[in-house]
């Protein structure tokens, strides 16, 4: 081997050995580095900083055709915090619309100084619901107003708070309308909101006519969903694209709505019972701590709800949760010939 390869092969050493090392570095740089993390919770909410004296702040949502629907059957609903009380004889609103002109506020719902909710029309003629419940500063607090048969009502976290017969409807989205207030030339003593918005839902259905529980995770997008904005990070209406712009100062804070998760239920294992004693489904269910619903078949399996035993028979007899059932799990039947029959329990 000649001197010149040596020194050669000494020179080369160096960057063979560091090229594979800076590869494996950089594949296991990649591999570290986290990816965005998934939204948990509610993510993130709306923060409004208002004042008699300063810039008023708010998200302004443009007219759209998704709005206009007929309104015998109607839904708004958000989750709201105040920072803060405003000062008589100021409202905080927390969802507005001006006229199409610009002079005058159509409808309204706001905080007023004592902690009230208003809802409140004026299309020819003032009409006017407050609740009977104080919003208390630093809570957040889920609003529903729902509109059902000529009948608006307003629900705080699920309570009802008040109800009225209007004869006009909740007038049709004709001009831009602001979340967490919005400007009127009127002198009509509305400041915005000082405080937090978060999971704003319109629908073109009643969503409630009675008392409901709240749920503590964020608004589905369904087929009655006409806006809705989750606002995490972005004024995005994730129902028809009908997005908000912000005008002033609105800041994405991490939304503190405490989350709780939907239940999921737990699979029920399928368990096969041999009923040669002669016992029916309302026996079997009791057996395990349960009601029997019903009885099924073959094509019911993949609810993984219930529990099966052997009729014994290939035919398709009629049985109810009465029903006594006989013969153990011997029978043979060929596919499709329902040779189960299942308890359904829960």
């Amino acid at each position: 081997m000649s001197l010149g390869f040596l020194v050669l092969l000494l020179l080369l050493l160096p960057l063979w050995v560091t090229l594979p090392f800076n590869r494996i570095n950089s594949r296991s740089s990649r591999a570290d580095t986290p990816a965005t993390p998934p939204t948990v919770g509610f993510g993130q909410a709306l923060l409004f900083t208002n004042n008699p004296a300063g810039a008023e702040s708010f998200v302004q949502i443009p007219p759209s055709e998704f709005l206009e629907f007929p309104q015998d059957f109607q839904t708004i609903e958000m989750w709201f915090m105040i920072d803060s009380l405003s000062t008589w004889p100021n409202s905080q609103g927390l969802i507005r619309q001006n006229s199409v002109d610009n002079t005058r506020l159509t409808w309204s719902i706001s905080i007023d100084p004592r902690g009230y909710i208003r809802y409140f029309t004026n299309s020819g003629s003032v009409n006017e619901l407050a609740s009977t419940s104080i919003v208390s500063v630093g809570t957040w607090n889920h609003l529903a107003i729902s509109k059902f048969n000529g009948v608006i009502a307003m629900y705080l976290n699920g309570a009802l708070e008040t109800s009225g017969e209007f004869v006009e409807t909740i007038p049709i989205w004709q001009s831009y309308t602001g979340i967490g207030g919005g400007i009127t030339s009127d002198s009509s003593n509305s400041l915005n909101l000082n405080g937090k918005i978060d999971e704003v839902r319109i629908s073109n259905i009643a969503r409630y006519e009675s008392d409901f529980n709240p749920r503590y995770y964020p608004f589905a997008n369904d087929s009655s969903t006409m806006a809705l904005y989750h606002f995490d990070n972005n004024f995005t209406d994730e129902a028809n694209g009908n997005n908000g712009n912000p005008v002033g100062i609105v800041q994405f804070v991490t939304s503190t709505i405490p989350f709780l998760p939907p239940n999921t239920p737990t699979p029920i294992p399928l368990i096969l019972l041999n009923s040669a004693s002669g016992e029916n489904c309302n026996t079997i269910c009791a057996n395990n701590n349960l009601s029997c619903l019903g009885v099924g078949t073959n094509p019911d399996v993949a609810n993984e709800q219930s529990w099966k035993f052997s009729r014994g028979s290939c035919t398709e007899i009629p049985a109810s949760c009465t029903t006594i059932m006989k013969k153990g799990a011997n029978k043979y039947c060929s596919t499709y010939k329902v040779p189960w029959t299942y308890c359904k329990c829960n």
